[in-house]
């Protein structure tokens, strides 16, 4: 079994459908399981593409689990408040496009199911699988450990610019632990000090102009797509080179990879 782990799509799904043509390229559906790390359909121009997508695929075989991210929260609490009678203009615009977008293309049904399915995942772990591994949308307190870290935690956790990310205070101790949630500009490997990967983040900032990235886990590969969407400098949280990563496969030991500190 390939357990294929695709970052944050946040609403870009022509990005989606242009990487799942490489997985199906490369992979058949009966062997293979495509773990999606959550922000599935909020800030993108098409989150009606994310929902076919997904459910094409399903159609066709693949099996997909769902992680929550912290944006599913926040549009299922912003289709509850419509439901319950808030008008539309009340609502953060984020939320209040997204929506908008999925009632035009008659998606809004399937979106909530969608969202509803992934908040019962906020931790993804493939039993029995090798290598082992954990998928979580932001990632977790090392001081309390996986099983402690309070769900909120879990889908929310990112440094301050004069703090250490979450995975520089990691020491690998509870195997590799793949999130998103901060955009970097190509995936980080963290590897402990006996060079185990222990942390991979793989949101690589489509939705702000990077690129789109999935990780298979047992063939330690990486593909990537390059984001359609405009390079937004005020959002950007880091500087994009054009050259930086390819737009098809390559090894994850290419990826930038630091030892972590203990």
């Amino acid at each position: 079994m390939n357990h294929l782990v695709i970052g944050d799509i946040h609403g870009c799904g022509r990005e989606l459908a242009a990487l799942v043509e490489m997985i199906e390229a490369a992979y058949r559906p009966e062997s293979s399981c495509l773990v999606l790390l959550g922000d599935l359909f909020t800030k993108g121009p098409a989150p009606e593409l994310v929902v076919r997508e997904i459910r094409r695929l399903r159609k066709q075989g693949w099996r997909i689990e769902l992680v929550c991210g912290n944006h599913e929260i926040r549009l299922l609490g912003a289709i509850g408040r419509l439901r319950g009678g808030v008008e539309a203009r009340r609502l953060d615009r984020i939320e209040r496009e997204t929506i908008e977008r999925l009632v035009e293309h008659g998606c809004l049904e399937q979106a909530f199911t969608l969202l509803l399915e992934a908040t019962q995942t906020i931790e993804y772990r493939a039993a029995g699988s090798h290598p082992g591994f954990t998928v979580v949308h932001a990632g977790f307190e090392p001081s309390l450990g996986l099983e402690a870290t309070p769900d909120h935690i879990k889908m929310h956790i990112k440094a301050r610019k004069d703090e250490r990310d979450w995975w520089e205070r990691y020491d690998g101790s509870e195997g590799l632990v793949i999130c998103g949630h901060k955009p970097v500009p190509e995936p980080v490997l963290v590897r402990s000090e006996d060079g185990a990967p222990c942390v991979l983040n793989l949101d690589t900032g489509c939705v702000l102009g990077g690129h789109l990235s999935c990780y298979d886990v047992e063939s330690d590969l990486i593909f990537q797509v390059r984001s359609q969407q405009p390079i937004d400098a005020r959002r950007l949280e880091f500087a994009l080179s054009p050259t930086l990563v390819p737009t098809s496969m390559r090894s994850a030991s290419d990826a930038r990879a630091r030892t972590s500190v203990g």
